[in-house]
């Protein structure tokens, strides 16, 4: 009730002139600004909290001042308790100032000094006055005993939110500065920096114009690690904040048409100009487009929101490093840390080209690294994968090798640098066959381009380990390591080991099982396909001089690529080498090349009697070895194949026949050399030297089948291959049964025979019906004579008539002797039960 005697003051006054309550005292000599709103009905509620607060001896007290008095309707919906909770008299009190509207220009103004908080007065040509957003309904009421106006207001003014709490509201209200209010979040003591300072808002439009997405999760540190990191790693994050911040923030109050053409400075001592437009509801800062929302108030500044501010990106100068924060790696960054790798990422990735291959956040959790596999990461200059695959058909794929920034290996790989094989399929690239890269265009941060990928890269392991097991390289494994070669001593030089994989030893099985049997042959050729050097897929056109394993210097030569091979010469090999393009399998002491071929060193002579020994059909060797063709063409280096029958068939009454017979059935086994190829390929008819030539067919499931061209329907299949180091002209093929000359079509066969030869078939014809004639007379009159049993001793005597075996001593001039006596022995003794067609019988002979 202190404020009672003021109130009844005012009221004895009023009542001492002839002015009614509710009208301005206009004769009164001594009034004050609480006579005003005493004498006004508009103000009673205004009137009324101040009594309640106190406050009229404060606006008692005052001179050169203005009092801004929200009217009635101000509180309307408002009980007495909320009207007065919270109540400031400050925020309607504009202290050394008297403002008259008269003095309000056209536009928006900003007043900042005597005031608790800025206030921004708007005045159109049409319509009320608006400070703060509140219109001025009575306006220029002044007392005459206070210098002083009095202006009714609409609204009241409570306290505006700080610069955080605008921010806030600002992204509440949906008017797109979500990511400045993120950051904003993250700040602390942001509003200490605003303090009676101008806050320019980018809003999103704006960051997405200045940065993408990654360096935005570096500002914002999105995946919250930075905000937990300290040391070296944690300054950079937070000092480019701080600038960035403080780029944002001008010195003083700037906001209506008193900012017309300033040029102001940031907290970073930068100038900044500040234009205004539109009479003042619009700013632009050095020359930008023109602020989206402008003069926004709160405790202890202003603000203004933007979507062009040109000097947004000026805080920041990304590094590989920074990147790698934004997407995620920070792990990754803290290895290089921890392995004095940093450089590579900090100022060398903005002078010096630079690509880096990055692990997938998920993937690089809790994975160690040493510092060979982090530089394994790098290659070290620009690599870009659409440019170097551009030519590249999108159904098929493509792979090429890079070297990595991995080069200090001297004792494994010569100080060569580790290399990065890289594929590109229909849909993606793919490292060493493994890691994939999650998009074809890298982020590039000064000189640097940065690829993400699947997970981590791994060094190339050891020999064994490194090949694809698509390859099929296991049998040229066993070999190796038959001779302890799956581990190569350190040479200083780097190793390129020619392997045979694929179905390199389809045709020279038995070359492999004969070298099986052979540890000295299988060491020299190892030791002759591995060299003591570096050669790529992709290595350029030269000849050079290089060492093998042996020791000793050879010339290699590199031929220009044709497709997607490259022929590669040694001196000391037999035949051009056929390198796959890109096919280079990586091991950490070079690089292995699968082949798809065997090749042999020319000190190297495995004969083709070396392969039918292998074939374990020796008996048929010393029928060969017999033949006079064939040891003429073994001799005279004449290329010939030989079709080697199964040992089984060779056996104890195997074979039979006259040595007549005996020298066709041999020379329907020898194949001439230019029809090697087409036993090889199962393409085209196979000249024999017999005369008659043969034809393959290859089945459904590969196997390949051969037949007598102009015989019936019995074939056999080739088991097992092997060709002599002399060429693929003399070649040995393992078949699973004898060809007889019995299948040849006789037909066929009859039409070339001459008139005599016709007319002795008629005779021996005619004597053949006289005998089949007098036997079925014999059996007749047999069958009306008593039957005996057959005496033991005549089965004896059968046993004994059997044909001794066609190789039953060593001496091959008495096997051949003995062949041409003892006709009573069959084939069919020895030949299995189980076979689908008939024995084989050589005893005919085509007459």
């Amino acid at each position: 009730m202190k404020g009672l005697p003021y109130a009844i003051a005012g009221l004895l006054s009023c009542v001492a002139t002839v002015q009614c309550l509710g009208e301005p005292c206009k004769d009164c000599d001594f009034t004050s600004v609480v006579d005003i709103l005493s004498a006004s009905a508009m103000f009673s509620t205004f009137l009324r909290v101040l009594q309640r607060n106190g406050d009229i001896p404060t606006l008692n007290e005052l001179q050169n001042f203005t009092l801004l008095a929200p009217v009635n309707t101000a509180f309307a919906g408002l009980s007495d308790s909320e009207s007065i909770a919270g109540f400031d008299i400050s925020n309607y009190i504009l202290r050394d100032r008297v403002l008259e509207t008269s003095a309000i220009d056209n536009g928006t103004s900003v007043i900042y000094e005597g005031v608790k908080f800025p206030l921004g007065l708007r005045r159109d040509e049409s319509g009320p006055i608006r400070i703060n957003g509140a219109a001025v309904v009575e306006s220029d009421l002044k007392p005459n005993f206070q210098n002083a106006t009095v202006h009714g207001i609409s609204e009241l003014l409570p306290d505006p939110p700080n610069s955080r709490g605008l921010v806030h509201d600002i992204n509440r209200e949906g008017r797109s500065v979500n990511i400045f209010h993120s950051f904003v979040e993250s700040f602390p003591g942001f509003e200490q920096m605003t303090d009676n300072n101008t806050l320019l808002i980018p809003s999103d439009v704006n960051f997405f114009k200045c940065f993408n997405h990654i360096e935005i999760n570096y500002i914002l540190d999105t995946f919250d690690e930075l905000s937990s990191l300290d040391g070296p790693l944690a300054g950079s994050w937070s000092h480019d904040r701080q600038i960035f911040l403080q780029n944002l923030i001008c010195h003083g109050i700037i906001g209506g048409q008193t900012a017309n053409r300033q040029i102001v400075k940031n907290l970073n001592n930068q100038p900044v100009q500040v234009t205004s437009h539109e009479l003042g509801s619009s700013l632009s800062v050095n020359d930008s487009t023109p602020s989206n929302q402008a003069n926004m108030i709160f405790d202890r500044g202003i603000a203004h929101s933007f979507s062009d501010l040109p000097f947004l990106p000026d805080a920041f100068q990304f590094t590989a490093e920074k990147y790698l924060h934004g997407m995620n790696s920070t792990d990754f960054v803290k290895e290089l840390y921890f392995r004095k790798l940093q450089h590579m990422i900090r100022e060398k990735s903005l002078h010096q080209n630079l690509t880096i291959f990055v692990p997938e956040f998920n993937s690089n959790e809790h994975q160690g690294f040493t510092k060979s596999s982090l530089l394994y990461h790098f290659v070290e200059y620009q690599l870009w994968l659409e440019e170097e695959f551009k030519d590249v058909n999108r159904i098929h794929s493509s792979t090429k090798t890079f070297p990595s920034a991995f080069c200090s290996s001297n004792k494994r790989l010569g100080g060569n640098c580790q290399r990065l094989r890289i594929t590109k399929t229909e849909s993606s690239y793919i490292i060493n066959d493994k890691y994939r890269v999650l998009h074809a265009k890298p982020y590039m941060v000064g000189r640097t381009l940065v690829y993400t990928i699947s997970e981590a890269l791994q060094l190339p392991g050891e020999f064994l380990f490194s090949l694809n097991p698509f390859h099929h390289c296991s049998k040229s494994l066993s070999l190796l390591r038959q001779v302890n070669l799956l581990n190569l001593p350190l040479n200083n030089k780097g190793y390129t080991i020619l392997l045979p994989c694929f179905d390199s030893w389809r045709n020279y099985d038995l070359n492999f099982e004969y070298l099986r049997n052979n540890a000295t042959a299988v060491e020299h050729i190892a030791k002759s396909m591995i060299l003591q050097s570096l050669i790529y897929s992709d290595t350029k056109t030269q000849t050079i001089e290089v060492s093998n394993m042996l020791d000793e210097e050879v010339s290699l030569s590199i031929h220009p690529p044709r497709s997607n091979r490259v022929d590669i010469e040694l001196s000391n090999v037999v035949g051009k080498i056929k390198i796959e393009r890109g096919l280079d399998a990586l091991f950490n002491q070079g690089v292995i090349h699968p082949l798809k071929g065997f090749y042999l060193p020319k000190d190297i002579n495995i004969s083709l009697k070396d392969l039918i020994e292998t074939s374990g059909a020796n008996r048929f060797l010393e029928l060969l070895e017999n033949l006079e063709d064939f040891t003429s063409m073994i001799n005279e280096s004449i290329p010939f194949s030989v079709l080697v029958p199964m040992s089984t068939f060779l056996g104890p009454g195997g074979i039979t026949g006259s040595s007549k017979n005996l020298q066709d059935f041999l020379k329907v086994h020898l194949a001439i050399g230019s029809s090697t190829h087409s036993l090889l390929k199962c393409d085209g008819t196979i000249s024999t030297l017999f005369g008659e030539p043969l034809i393959c067919r290859q089945s459904s499931t590969g196997d390949y089948w051969l037949k007598l061209q102009n015989g019936d329907d019995h074939e056999v299949r080739i088991l097992r291959r092997g060709c002599a180091s002399s060429g693929n002209e003399s070649c040995v093929f393992l078949i699973d049964r004898p060809i007889s000359i019995r299948w040849l079509n006789r037909d066929k066969k009859s039409l070339r025979l001459p008139g005599i030869a016709i007319g002795a078939g008629v005779l021996v014809g005619s004597v053949s019906m006289l005998a089949v004639f007098l036997c079925i007379l014999l059996v007749l009159f047999g069958k009306s004579a008593k039957r005996s049993p057959l005496p033991a001793s005549a089965d004896e005597e059968h046993t004994n008539q059997e044909a001794r075996p066609l190789l039953a001593n060593n001496d091959s001039s008495r096997a051949i002797s003995n062949l041409s006596h003892e006709q009573n022995g069959r084939f069919e003794s020895t030949y299995s039960s189980n076979a689908s067609v008939p024995a084989i019988d050589v005893a005919y002979s085509p007459r």
